[in-house]
């Protein structure tokens, strides 16, 4: 990539991309450099790298970034993915690096399921604190289809974090004519009594 300097008035080097492909041409590598001037020339800036299961799934993405003084890359996160044989994805796990203690060090995590038709039936993401090894809920969704296979419930839940486990949030319910297009829409909000307390917009199924 080129800049122009308007005090030189010539194009200049700005960036540079560098791209590496496995013999499946996945991508497995992406360096990018900035332009230090003639005496140092290109300097690295970021490096991501992957990697892919026998199916072609990413399994893996690390991100590293060039420390100059060092004249090393250093890893800042990297993020693990796991599938079903469907090639659903059914987990991914974030982590960031601690240079000082020069290990890995897991901080989210998502896990999603899913049903034959390929529908997500249930997501939850978790976060994993500093100096805990027990992993705490943040958002948790459950999804219901009809036969066609469109969202006719879905509900969300919060995390508890005195009981250390899942509570209602709120309710979405969905009904549909035979076009396909939504006719009603319910949203229930969870009350301390442990019922839904509804809104029901009517929609319009002509428009």
């Amino acid at each position: 990539m080129y800049k122009w300097d308007a005090v030189l008035n010539i194009w200049v080097f700005s960036g540079k991309e560098d791209f590496l492909f496995d013999d499946e041409e996945q991508l497995i590598q992406h360096v990018n450099f900035y332009w230090a001037g003639d005496v140092y020339g290109w300097i690295p800036l970021t490096k991501l790298e992957n990697t892919y299961d026998f199916f072609g799934n990413k399994t893996s993405e690390i991100f590293s970034n060039w420390v100059f003084d060092s004249n090393q890359w250093v890893n800042y996160y990297k993020e693990n993915f796991a599938y079903d044989s469907a090639k659903n994805l059914i987990q991914s796990v974030f982590s960031t690096w601690y240079t000082v203690e020069n290990r890995w060090v897991e901080s989210l995590k998502g896990e999603f399921s899913f049903d034959g038709f390929g529908n997500m039936t249930d997501y939850a993401s978790y976060s994993l604190y500093a100096g805990s090894t027990e992993w705490q809920g943040n958002l948790k969704e459950e999804y219901l289809y009809n036969p066609d296979n469109q969202i006719n419930h879905e509900i969300s839940y919060g995390w508890d974090f005195n009981k250390s486990n899942w509570m209602p949030d709120f309710k979405n319910e969905f009904s549909y004519g035979s076009d396909g297009k939504e006719t009603l829409f319910i949203y229930s909000n969870w009350e301390a009594m442990q019922k839904y307390v509804g809104r029901i917009i009517q929609r319009n199924n002509h428009i």
